[in-house]
C-alpha cells in the first residue's frame, strides 16, 4: 500500500482501507469485516506553520497507523461504545444517535494490544522506543497517541525517542 501525506485537517495520520463483509458474534453486539484491504496510510509530516514535524512524532504516528493495517475492523453497537473512543472518530458523530445503531470502532482492545505489539518490536529494534514508565504498553498509556498536538511535542512532551533516528 502506498504512504501518503496526510492532509486531512485534524488527522496527524489516516489509513484508507476497505472492508469486505461483516459477520457478528452470538448476541449480535459485535461485528467484524471478514476481509480488509490497505488502500493507504497517510501521514502529516509539517505544522501549520510548515516546519517539519519532529521524528519522534512521526514515528509514534506512523506506528499507531500501521496498528491500524494489522487490526481487522469491527463495529459495535452504540450503546456498548464509550463516549471516550467515539471522540476519537470525529467521522462517527453523526452516527450513535440510537442506542441500537452499529458504530464502527477504529481504537478497540484489539487495536492497542497491536499497536502495543508493534511498539515493542520498534523498542527491541531501536526504531523507536517509548519514554520509561509503568505499563507504559497499557491501553490507557497507549491512548495519549490518539490526539497529540504537536505544538505540545515542540514545548517538550515526552513522546519517546529513536536510536536510530535521532
Amino acid at each position: 500500500f502506498p504512504l501518503k501525506e496526510c492532509t486531512r485537517p485534524g488527522f496527524h495520520g489516516y489509513c484508507d482501507i476497505q472492508k469486505s463483509g461483516w459477520q457478528s458474534n452470538d448476541e449480535g453486539d459485535v461485528r467484524w469485516a471478514q476481509s480488509f484491504t490497505v488502500r493507504s496510510v497517510s501521514l502529516q509530516l509539517w505544522d501549520e506553520d510548515g516546519k517539519p514535524l519532529p521524528v519522534e512524532l512521526l514515528l509514534a504516528t506512523f506506528i499507531h497507523e500501521l496498528a491500524h493495517t494489522v487490526t481487522r475492523p469491527e463495529m459495535r453497537r452504540a450503546s456498548a461504545v464509550d463516549a471516550a473512543v467515539l471522540k476519537l472518530q470525529p467521522q462517527v458523530a453523526r452516527t450513535g444517535s440510537r442506542a441500537d445503531e452499529m458504530v464502527p470502532v477504529h481504537h478497540s482492545e484489539d487495536f492497542y494490544a497491536n499497536f502495543a505489539a508493534l511498539l515493542r518490536v520498534a523498542e527491541r529494534l531501536g526504531i523507536y522506543s517509548l519514554s520509561p514508565g509503568p505499563n507504559k504498553f497499557s491501553r490507557k498509556s497507549l491512548m495519549r497517541f490518539d490526539s497529540i498536538d504537536p505544538a505540545a511535542v515542540r514545548a517538550g512532551l515526552s513522546m519517546g525517542s529513536s536510536k536510530l533516528y535521532a
